[in-house]
């Protein structure tokens, strides 16, 4: 009787766990530039019309490790309607084979096994109710490149082994299978993961945050021509105008003698633009002087910059001749 309803209980697992196809959503939580860490929750959600019940299940995620590297680290499920409470566990498998350069993380959502008693019951593990998303993990990486606002990031899924134990009397059956991902994007940046039946393909989309590096260059302008103007620019242009306040300081030129200073000025480089200029008016005056100088301060960058080189010198060369009098010379018998 036990070999009976072990033959049933294997088939009865089988159909259902190859049966269900489930997806597999990517959400942006938050994006920090100054870190250059974006982070996405991970969302599991059947796509079926029965709940499905989840355990151990493992997913790897491949990134450009030229462009980005992973943070580990752990973010609590929500409670389950069935007992354990668990954690997803975001660490670096470093004995992954790596391919083309990319870097290999793993997901792990370690339940306990579920068992199905003789009325089919599932009595432990966690159950995804039909058609809602319900797991979330915090996944969150690093950028390394320079500007982050790239269609061309890369993100590669790849489904790992998914293994169930059911116990009846003193007979064990343990039942296992591959996933695979394929996967989409839209413009909002949200990444969309389905299941079907490919493997390893990869999704590129826009993070939406340009770390942008600002700098400012020192100038010299000649005192007569009016205004120093100063450019302020970022490497390449970005999706959200990029901002940083600016203010002056005196050199060996003061103002308002030499020049009229600039306090707490937010400068913008406006959205697809990869500068943006600031015009400081130069006091021309009749004094005969050395070149002066005076200096440029960019702080307080937005949230989707970062300051590369902040401080800019402008020199002002004088353009006053120097004025030598001569006693007159007075000559007589």
């Amino acid at each position: 009787m036990k070999n009976i309803f072990f033959s049933l209980s294997l088939f009865f697992v089988v159909l259902n766990l190859n049966a269900q196809n489930y997806d597999v959503r990517f959400n942006r939580t938050s994006v920090n530039c100054q870190t250059r860490q974006v982070c996405y929750d991970v969302q599991i959600r059947p796509n079926g019309a029965t709940p499905f019940y989840l355990a151990g299940q493992n997913w790897r995620i491949y990134w450009d490790a030229t462009k980005a590297t992973f943070v580990s680290g752990t973010s609590v499920l929500p409670t389950p309607l069935y007992t354990p409470y668990t954690q997803v566990q975001l660490v670096q498998n470093a004995n992954a084979d790596g391919v083309n350069g990319t870097l290999n993380f793993e997901a792990n959502l370690s339940f306990l096994n579920y068992y199905m008693d003789l009325n089919n019951t599932v009595s432990g593990g966690i159950l995804l109710p039909a058609g809602q998303w319900t797991t979330t993990s915090n996944l969150c990486f690093t950028v390394t490149q320079a500007v982050i606002d790239n269609p061309n990031t890369c993100i590669e899924m790849v489904f790992g082994r998914e293994s169930r134990t059911a116990p009846y009397a003193t007979a064990y059956v343990e039942v296992s299978r591959w996933l695979s991902a394929g996967v989409t994007t839209n413009s909002t940046g949200i990444l969309y993961d389905d299941m079907d039946a490919t493997d390893g393909d990869q999704a590129c989309f826009d993070v939406v945050c340009a770390l942008s590096d600002i700098t400012i260059a020192d100038i010299t302008v000649n005192e007569g021509v009016g205004n120093a103007t100063v450019q302020v620019c970022i490497p390449a242009a970005t999706t959200a105008p990029v901002t940083v306040t600016l203010n002056t300081s005196n050199g060996t030129a003061t103002t308002p003698q030499d020049y009229t200073a600039l306090s707490n000025v937010l400068v913008t480089i406006p959205a697809g633009q990869t500068c943006t200029s600031v015009t400081i008016p130069i006091t021309d005056d009749t004094i005969n002087e050395t070149g002066e100088s005076f200096n440029i301060t960019l702080t307080n960058p937005s949230a989707n910059a970062a300051i590369s080189d902040g401080s800019s010198t402008v020199s002002i060369i004088d353009n006053d001749a120097a004025c030598n009098a001569q006693a007159p010379v007075i000559s007589g018998n």
